[in-house]
């Protein structure tokens, strides 16, 4: 003898529907519950924390790096510099010859990532800039390390 159970709901309320079931078919059953994902701990910066972190982003520091550094996301650190009244500085713009220097560096056979290192821009940053001016690309196992 078989019946259809319709099961609605949240997975908990689920779960609680079918243990009821089954204990009500003479089956006793001890459900084991365990989250999917262990919950996420927000981080929150210390008052010393903050000052340094002010003082780091007007010395220079990027907020990637600040982010990193306390182990918070760079909308934390935006956030903070907001509240405190700091501007945000813009990210730094390839100027049109550090943009022929990469593609001169970039056509010697260097990797994007050795490019990038040397002016101090990401690979992507260089292969963005490349690819709108127009500069082929080799695959990637051709380029000199």
């Amino acid at each position: 003898m078989s019946s259809s159970v319709v099961l609605t709901g949240t997975p908990l309320k689920q779960l609680a529907k079918l243990v009821k079931i089954a204990n009500e078919a003479g089956r006793r059953v001890k459900p084991q519950i365990r989250p999917m994902f262990a919950p996420q701990r927000q981080r929150r910066l210390t008052a010393a924390q903050c000052d340094d972190t002010l003082e780091a982003y007007a010395a220079g520091q990027s907020l990637g790096v600040l982010g990193r550094q306390y182990g918070v996301h760079t909308t934390t650190i935006r956030a903070l510099l907001l509240r405190s009244g700091v501007p945000i500085r813009k990210q730094r713009q390839m100027t049109a010859s550090e943009v022929a220097r990469a593609a001169e560096l970039y056509a010697s056979g260097l990797s994007l990532a050795a490019v990038g290192s040397q002016l101090g821009y990401h690979a992507q940053t260089i292969y963005n800039q490349l690819k709108r001016q127009g500069v082929v690309m080799r695959p990637p196992a051709q380029a000199k390390r």
